[in-house]
């Protein structure tokens, strides 16, 4: 039963401590901590550019060039180019019909990644079900490996510096709130309570008593000294006794003396933290990288993409593409109406590729270099 007490005595009064610490953690905590990388960056999902929105009207306007052609296509109009007479009849049909089959080719090609999600006798099956499980083992290792390796973890660590900037973080709040005076006066009570209580406590200070008396019994010094102390409690041995426990039974009351040296012991806090800093910094990444050993990446990553169902898979390869898929679709619109021109007459495609690839090539060299201002 003592040793029950004694537990639950410990068990409370670490509990109160707690209380108190992050009652004044709280009060000293600033109301914006330090930004994360990801803040910092932003962690909205990607949205269609401009250019893509353009060009998913593309199957729409050939569809209506197509209907046009059969009402009418540029008939007896004829066209003077590089010298030579070019009849344009013709022309709605060969870019509507080649950039169409630029677009169905490219969507075919990309849902049949896809789809068919399961094996139909005809159909078969889309690429990516039909290598689902070898698709997961080549995510996970890639992912385990060149992601989430102890090497590229320390990297983005050190090239962040969001260790840094959480130690300066934490060696700030702490400081604060060792600074309080409100602190230290409730941690010097409830201290200094706990302490009285186990100093008054009949067992902790009967075995003092024990202690220091088996520490009479066990010195060791000149033969002058043994042979004293020996007499001295061979003649006073009861009174040398009764000493040392009125010794003990005083300790309770010299609690609030000793406990007015943890202001000292407080005021050297935030200085020895300072020092200790990159220590500090160095064991905070070494606990993450402890951490990462303790994880199993690969099998964590395998079990859980093996959770997923097709269509998940297939939204999460999609979405992880940031719309590149759909600007894969869209420009073989484009470039089939580039090959109707081509089909059309290589005279009247040659000027205009031209025209087209210088173009777009300044374009982006103007929005690259305004893009850096």
């Amino acid at each position: 039963m003592p040793d029950e007490k004694k537990h639950s005595d410990s068990t409370r009064h670490a509990r109160d401590l707690r209380a108190v610490l992050w009652t004044y953690i709280r009060r000293h905590l600033p109301q914006d901590p330090p930004p994360s990388h990801a803040e910092a960056n932003g962690t909205e999902q990607a949205k269609p550019s401009r250019t893509l929105r353009l060009l998913s009207r593309l199957p729409l306007v050939l569809s209506a060039l197509f209907l046009v052609s059969f009402v009418w296509d540029f008939q007896g109009i004829v066209v003077g180019v590089l010298g030579r007479q070019l009849s344009l009849e013709g022309l709605l049909l060969a870019i509507s019909v080649s950039g169409f089959i630029g677009f169905c080719t490219n969507w075919l090609a990309i849902t049949m990644l896809f789809r068919p999600r399961i094996r139909r006798p005809l159909l078969g099956q889309g690429v990516i079900p039909a290598q689902r499980d070898r698709i997961i083992e080549r995510l996970a290792d890639a992912v385990s490996e060149q992601l989430i390796s102890e090497k590229v973890i320390k990297e983005r660590i050190e090239r962040s510096g969001v260790v840094a900037r959480y130690r300066d973080f934490a060696i700030q709040v702490t400081t604060n709130v060792v600074a309080d005076p409100d602190f230290r006066s409730e941690l010097k009570s409830l201290t200094g309570g706990y302490i009285t209580g186990v100093l008054e406590s009949e067992p902790v200070q009967a075995k003092l008593i024990d202690v220091a008396l088996q520490n009479l019994d066990d010195f060791s010094g000149s033969k002058l000294e043994e042979f004293a102390l020996k007499t001295y409690r061979k003649v006073k041995g009861d009174r040398l006794q009764q000493l040392i426990a009125d010794v003990v039974h005083s300790l309770p009351d010299s609690v609030d003396a000793m406990v007015e040296h943890f202001d000292r012991l407080l005021d050297k806090v935030p200085r020895q933290l300072t020092e200790k800093s990159d220590s500090i910094e160095q064991w905070a990444c070494d606990a993450v990288l402890r951490f990462v050993r303790m994880l199993d990446t690969r099998t964590m990553i395998q079990e859980n993409l093996h959770s997923y169902d097709e269509r998940q898979l297939e939204s999460l390869i999609q979405e992880s593409t940031d719309n590149q898929l759909d600007y894969i679709k869209y420009l073989g619109g484009a470039l089939g109406i580039v090959g109707g021109l081509v089909i059309f007459d290589k005279w009247l495609a040659i000027p205009f590729l031209a025209v087209l690839v210088t173009g777009i090539l300044l374009l982006d060299v103007i929005f690259y270099r305004l893009a850096k201002l």
